[in-house]
């Protein structure tokens, strides 16, 4: 049992950090959205998101946990884009 409270106190932790990480990646969408609106550039870049689901797959060790960030990355683009979308809705 105290070994199960270690690993979820490591994983509180982690969360914790990503909780973090995930704001600050989600404010700067909003300068994104901002410099896609000045530039008159779409929200939706298939190329972009191609590139860095490639690049931060790249970083994980484990091949058998590769589908499953990609999954994560995906996921955390989409939350980006709503939040793009939904910034430029409230600025207009």
């Amino acid at each position: 049992m105290d070994n199960l409270v270690k690993i979820r106190s490591e994983i509180d932790k982690i969360d914790q950090e990503m909780a973090l990480l995930y704001e600050k990646r989600m404010l700067l969408m909003r300068e994104v959205a901002d410099y896609k609106k000045s530039h008159q550039k779409p929200v939706l870049n298939l190329n972009r998101e191609e590139e860095v689901i490639k690049k931060n797959s790249s970083y994980i060790n484990s091949n058998q946990l590769i589908p499953y960030y990609e999954d994560f990355i995906q996921f955390i683009m989409d939350q980006g884009k709503k939040l793009q979308i939904n910034y430029l809705k409230q600025i207009k």
